[in-house]
C-alpha cells in the first residue's frame, strides 16, 4: 500500500502520534519527561493528515 501511496496510486490519511513544534526554541523550552508539553505546536497529536489522489 505504501508503493502505491508513493506512485500517486492510493491516497495516504494517518494521524500525527506527537506534537509537531512550531521552532527549535519550542522544544527547548519544552519538559522532556512530560508528553505534548509544547506550548504553541505547529499541529496538535491526532492532527489528522491526508494526501494523494
Amino acid at each position: 500500500m505504501v508503493a502505491l501511496a508513493a506512485l500517486g496510486r492510493a491516497s495516504m490519511t494517518g494521524t500525527l502520534p506527537f506534537d509537531l513544534p512550531a521552532s527549535d526554541a519550542a522544544v527547548a523550552a519544552s519538559r522532556e519527561d512530560a508528553p505534548f508539553d509544547t506550548a504553541a505546536p505547529l499541529f496538535r497529536h491526532g492532527h489528522r493528515a491526508t494526501g494523494g489522489s
